[in-house]
């Protein structure tokens, strides 16, 4: 729908993670994952905004430090370190 209307920003709602009990990093990953085969379809969307109740502030906690090292990882994927020995 949000594609359908040329929208450019979306917020999406964490389900599970709360009284549910999912593991937050399990329902952020497979939120992340479903917005990059999304985006990978020429989605108009450029932000997506995962929204945690503010009473859950551990689990925003956790989200920030595992998208940290997700961002890492993808960093490390594309950048080569190449050591070079002084003649």
């Amino acid at each position: 729908m949000a594609h359908d209307m040329c929208m450019t920003s979306i917020s999406l709602p964490m389900i599970g993670c709360g009284n549910l009990g999912f593991s937050p990093v399990q329902v952020m990953m497979a939120m992340l994952d479903a917005c990059s085969l999304f985006r990978m379809k020429g989605s108009t969307l450029t932000r997506v905004n995962l929204v945690v109740n503010q009473q859950d502030q551990a689990i925003v906690e956790v989200c920030k430090i595992h998208m940290i090292r997700v961002l890492l990882q993808a960093v490390l994927q594309i950048v080569n370190v190449v050591l070079v020995k002084h003649f």
